[in-house]
């Protein structure tokens, strides 16, 4: 009897930190996402007068779809 609950209360237990890496993890990429986000305003905001301007757009650009991609 005492057996069977502690084999359950290790399973409860396993569960809870399943769910626990899931919601670090899941918090990970979105600052991974916040993160590129800042790059890009960082980027255009930096290198915003820089000529050719195309350039610092692109770069920007491609931050903001990467941090799409991760959202």
């Amino acid at each position: 009897m005492a057996d069977k609950k502690t084999s359950q209360h290790r399973t409860d237990m396993a569960e809870d930190r399943t769910s626990m890496a899931n919601e670090r993890t899941f918090s990970s990429w979105m600052g991974t996402g916040l993160g590129a986000i800042g790059v890009a305003i960082g980027m255009k905001a930096v290198f915003g007068a820089f000529e050719p301007t195309w350039a610092a757009k692109a770069v920007a650009s491609i931050f903001i779809a990467i941090a799409i991609l991760i959202f």
